[in-house]
């Protein structure tokens, strides 16, 4: 988990604005969290996380195809959630990092996120 870890600060600190990254189960229960001090503990709530995979689920019952990514800008700061192979990426940004580069972030970490999913999916 060390490596994770220091993969994971890495993403943080490569990209202006990123505040935190949370790896999760769709019920937003954490696997791994990296966070600046800056991070609103609020947002790395389990409540929060699985708020937004709720609405993800509903907005699938639109009748436009899978929801995959999820963004909310709220006044100060930006979430990303993007579900890949049953775990949920959430990006935590500020309000003026550049969106673009924050799902980029989200994208990056798929094939890590792919190992970490059959330890979630299918635990032995």
């Amino acid at each position: 988990m060390g490596e994770l870890n220091k993969l994971l600060n890495d993403y943080i600190a490569s990209v202006p604005g990123i505040l935190g990254i949370i790896l999760s189960d769709k019920e937003g229960i954490p696997i791994i969290r990296c966070k600046t001090d800056d991070c609103p503990e609020s947002a790395l709530k389990a409540q929060f996380i699985s708020a937004h995979c709720t609405a993800a689920e509903q907005a699938n019952k639109l009748g436009m195809g899978t929801t995959d990514t999820i963004m909310a800008v709220y006044e100060n700061y930006q979430v990303l959630h993007m579900n890949h192979a049953g775990v949920v990426i959430s990006v935590i940004a500020t309000a003026d990092a550049v969106l673009n580069e924050v799902k980029n972030t989200a994208e990056k970490l798929k094939p890590l996120v792919q190992d970490i999913s059959l330890a979630v999916i299918d635990p032995v």
